[in-house]
């Protein structure tokens, strides 16, 4: 069963007749009965469960095809792989923070750092050690941002880590082109 309800509103021309017309239109299943109400009652919202890991692949994969492109775009040599950008990306975002530029700064904050706040290395191998025994490798590193352990690699919060001492040199050699660089440049 649904509702469907128009709205037009004429306009005046003196030549021709033209109206603008908005459609709104919603849909509702209904039980085949009116006393079987069984499965629209059970019913529960299945929560959506996207991870950091998924969303690091689909970055790890759109870097990589944008090198390329501005790789081919300036005839340079290909090869340059995903990864190294994106640790790149996370190293960068960790040493030039943006989380108080509005919406975007925020969303970039979330998805490329982490809410921890590491020192040291000792620091990172008793995250892995405490939080992460449960999982079969120990390479995968907790983030407390969402009080669970996402099972990222400990490159990732290495980078981080690089990020926030301020030595993202290594990972600018690894990768030509940066988060910043396709943004804008840093003044």
């Amino acid at each position: 069963m649904g509702i469907f309800v128009a709205l037009s509103v004429p306009l005046e021309h003196p030549l021709n007749s033209v109206s603008l017309s908005y459609f709104f239109e919603a849909n509702y299943g209904l039980p085949p009965n009116i006393t079987y109400f069984e499965p629209w009652l059970v019913r529960k919202r299945r929560r959506r469960n996207i991870d950091r890991t998924a969303i690091y692949r689909v970055l790890e994969g759109k870097f990589e095809r944008q090198v390329r492109k501005q790789i081919v775009r300036f005839a340079s040599t290909s090869g340059y792989p995903g990864r190294e950008c994106l640790l790149r990306a996370i190293c960068e975002t960790s040493e030039y923070p943006i989380r108080h530029n509005g919406m975007i700064g925020d969303i970039v904050h979330v998805i490329f750092t982490k809410s921890v706040k590491l020192r040291e290395k000792s620091t990172l191998s008793l995250l892995v050690n405490f939080c992460c025994s449960s999982i079969t490798s120990r390479n995968r590193v907790f983030s407390p941002s969402t009080s669970r352990c996402e099972g990222l690699p400990q490159d990732v919060a290495e980078a981080e880590l690089a990020g926030r001492d301020g030595s993202c040199s290594e990972y600018r050699l690894q990768c030509p082109l940066g988060l910043f660089d396709l943004i804008g440049v840093l003044v």
